[in-house]
């Protein structure tokens, strides 16, 4: 795989890596989600316990407040 030119696209592809690897450490209840922010995307990293069960990806409604309020 090569080095993407793009500074953003390599940065993303270091906090992937990064979760991986906090994975492979025994921190597999860990979850990240990427969403767009106004002027940036952002990255959220938490516990599994602030994800929706249905759908892994996606911050259940009542933990999003506690994401908006650690900006």
């Amino acid at each position: 795989m090569s080095k993407s030119e793009l500074a953003h696209i390599r940065r993303s592809q270091r906090v992937t890596r990064m979760v991986s690897e906090l994975h492979r450490m025994g921190f597999q209840r860990l979850r990240f989600m990427p969403y767009m922010y106004p002027i940036a995307y952002r990255i959220q990293i938490a516990s599994i316990s602030y994800f929706a069960v249905a759908n892994g990806c996606h911050v259940k409604g009542e933990a999003w407040s506690t994401f908006a309020a650690s900006r």
